[in-house]
């Protein structure tokens, strides 16, 4: 068998880090809308749009999606609304090389809340957490052998205790 040294691609963590981000944003129920008379849910979406790397820092890009639903002054009625806004979340990547990297985000919502300012009008709050991870991938060295389709096999006798029947 003939043996040769070959290059693997293995993926190697740079960075690794958590953040956190308060967004909030004022908003105005349309004008076709009855007033709120109650909050019953309010719930939060984190949309990833793209995450830049440039230099020492990395932003991760984004949209947050408000969901509301409130019970209306008009009979009662239930009603649902949404409200986007854009985000962004910068960090800071100390000691990062000048090789190819590619980095992957993870994001939830840990806390989300309204408060009204009065029948018609709110402030939505969120919390996102931000899990970033960046990544090249480093040459590793592996041994290949030729012959027996690049597989080597190692053949070793085990011995096997056989139980009796008792009689």
């Amino acid at each position: 068998m003939k043996a040769e040294n070959h290059e693997l691609f293995v993926p190697q963590t740079l960075f690794d880090s958590r953040g956190e981000k308060e967004i909030e944003i004022e908003c105005t129920l349309a004008d076709y809308l009855p007033n709120i008379s109650r909050i019953l849910r309010v719930d939060a979406e984190l949309l990833k749009d793209g995450i830049d790397i440039t230099g020492e820092r990395a932003e991760i890009r984004g949209q947050v999606v408000f969901y509301l639903l409130y019970e209306s002054d008009y009979r009662g009625k239930l009603k649902s609304v949404s409200y986007s806004a854009d985000y962004s979340q910068r960090f800071d990547l100390k000691g990062l090389g000048a090789e190819e990297v590619f980095a992957t985000a993870e994001q939830r919502c840990a806390y989300v809340s309204c408060k009204t300012l009065n029948p018609r009008r709110f402030i939505l709050k969120c919390r996102a957490e931000t899990e970033l991870c960046v990544r090249t991938m480093k040459p590793f060295k592996s041994v290949e052998i030729n012959g027996g389709d690049g597989f080597f096999y190692q053949t070793k006798q085990v011995g096997v205790q056989v139980l009796k029947t008792p009689i």
